[in-house]
């Protein structure tokens, strides 16, 4: 009887113990592809649906032969713009990425850059620009473009990442508050943690990255465990948050690996759809 006790513990034991190791190994091997996710917003401000594409954190990952997983899933969604929210490019890895990425999907259709931390880390943020502007997508820095969009205006702006320097940064605040709302008003930044910023400008729609999705996130316990600018168990590591009349859409980024692995948190496309209220 003993014995039989005994094994029954051991048993237990190494059950207790490995669960959480296979559970963990799964979530790094089995969730490691390139997702879609997908948003519908409503509006008052537009009559006919719109179609967007974001992008973040690429960190200068390669998908596929010249980038062609991203290319091909971003045209199988047929978007009506492209937004890349900061951290396309990185100081540690090589370029060569994040050019085929930009070259790729720049003919797809309209595309809107803004700068992230790492942008300005590598200390070529100039140069990254204007590669930016001669792919043909435009490079936002404080200001905004009054598009038409399936035959109705919309405000597309941009906010360069805080490493632009606080004089500039505010100055950028300071010139976005001013703008005209009436339009729906969309703003891409790359910090997500700036909620008290962005709720005072008070766009329809915030598009953001940066928080990696929280790299660890535990279904369905755990949304993320830890994200840059907002420590352990960030409150806004991936996903749509509300407050006053904005929406701000999150999302999780496309690196695979970058220190820490990623854990049930694959690479992420967001696709959102706006559509008439």
């Amino acid at each position: 009887m003993k014995r039989k006790t005994k094994k029954s513990i051991i048993t237990a034991s190494l059950i207790a113990l490995g669960a959480p190791a296979v559970y963990m190994c799964a979530g790094l091997l089995l969730f490691n592809r390139l997702t879609v996710t997908k948003y519908t917003l409503n509006s008052k401000k537009i009559s006919r649906p719109i179609k967007i594409v974001l992008i973040s954190d690429l960190h200068g990952y390669i998908f596929g032969e010249n980038q062609s997983e991203i290319i091909n899933v971003i045209k199988k969604q047929k978007p009506d713009m492209i937004m890349l929210a900061g951290d396309i490019f990185v100081e540690y890895r090589p370029y060569e990425g994040s050019f085929m990425l930009l070259e790729g999907i720049a003919s797809i259709c309209t595309c809107y850059f803004v700068a992230g931390n790492h942008e300005f880390l590598t200390e070529e943020v100039h140069g990254i620009k204007e590669f930016v502007r001669d792919c043909g997508i435009e490079v936002l820095e404080g200001n905004c473009k009054n598009v038409t969009v399936n035959g109705q205006q919309i405000n597309i702006c941009g906010l360069d990442d805080p490493f632009v320097g606080l004089k500039e940064f505010n100055k950028e605040l300071e010139d976005l508050s001013a703008v005209d709302k009436k339009s729906y008003s969309i703003l891409i930044s790359h910090h997500t943690e700036h909620i008290d910023v962005y709720r005072k400008l008070n766009f329809d729609l915030v598009l953001t990255g940066h928080a990696h999705g929280g790299q660890w996130r535990l279904p369905p316990f755990l949304n993320g465990v830890y994200a840059p600018s907002q420590g352990f168990f960030p409150k806004y590591a991936g996903g749509q948050y509300k407050y006053n009349n904005s929406t701000q859409i999150v999302s999780r980024g496309m690196s695979k690996f970058d220190l820490i692995p990623r854990i049930y948190n694959p690479p992420e496309l967001v696709v959102i759809d706006i559509e008439p209220m």
